[in-house]
């Protein structure tokens, strides 16, 4: 639950910075989303001593841009892609979002060293360590036969082609347990 908070919190920066560069965009960089916070402080906290609703911050944001950010407001409630090479092409930033395919095969866990034990410090959700039942804290004992050490799994997990399987040796909640993980792709 925390990692989605704090995914939806960092979505809500990009929209957010999406929105100051179309502002300054349609203002030829005049007004920004800056003005809209001032004004916004000025005309409901200090002369109406109250807060705002959606629908007013939204109507303020297109007076100052004098034009209509609907697009932009339409990525807070839906669930459409954001286009970041047009906002961020607005601040002459140029964004390749063409996916591509990470090398070797994925399991989708990140590993810490506690003392000298490995532990799993996150487990990508649906990922196929996820899927074989890892989960974070479970401790790895071993993998593919060899001691567990960071500089094992990494040698192990570059030198896999997704599809092929590692074999790792966990303590879980307290019991040994045999895991097979078959490596998947990352985009």
């Amino acid at each position: 639950m925390v990692i989605c908070i704090f995914c939806c919190l960092a979505d809500f920066a990009v929209v957010g910075m999406m929105l100051d560069f179309a502002i300054r965009h349609a203002t030829d960089n005049r007004k920004s989303l800056d003005d809209v916070m001032r004004s916004l402080y000025n005309k409901y906290y200090r002369k109406k001593k109250r807060g705002l609703t959606e629908d007013e911050f939204r109507r303020e944001c297109e007076q100052t841009a004098a034009s209509s950010l609907a697009e932009v407001f339409e990525y807070v409630s839906t669930t459409k892609e954001l286009n970041y090479k047009k906002y961020f092409g607005f601040a002459g930033l140029d964004v390749d979002t063409t996916k591509q395919e990470l090398p070797g095969g994925w399991s989708g866990i990140q590993t810490k060293v506690k003392g000298d034990t490995v532990v799993l410090a996150s487990v990508d959700w649906e990922s196929p360590a996820w899927q074989a039942g890892l989960r974070p804290r479970d401790i790895i004992s071993a993998a593919n036969g060899q001691n567990a050490d960071i500089q094992n799994l990494e040698s192990i997990m570059q030198n896999r082609k997704p599809g092929e399987t590692i074999e790792l040796l966990v303590w879980k909640n307290g019991e040994k347990k045999n895991v097979t993980i078959r490596l998947g792709r990352k985009m």
